[in-house]
């Protein structure tokens, strides 16, 4: 889960890409660990390329994919 509220207890970024795809909207994030990919199937709009955000990693739906 993105948010545009800074948390502390998250992973800090800034949105690179965001695409919106009628049901979901789909995220590149630069942060300190390198680009994270996301999909946001809540909002119906993206958060805009260059917005600070804070990555919240759910319990569920998360998937590890190598270069």
């Amino acid at each position: 889960h993105l948010t545009t509220e800074i948390k502390d207890n998250c992973i800090q970024g800034t949105v690179t890409k965001s695409t919106y795809l009628g049901g979901r909207v789909e995220y590149e994030v630069d942060t300190s660990m390198g680009e994270l990919f996301a999909v946001d199937h809540k909002s119906a709009e993206a958060i805009p390329s260059g917005e600070k955000v804070s990555v919240e990693i759910g319990t569920m739906g998360i998937a590890l994919v190598g270069e």
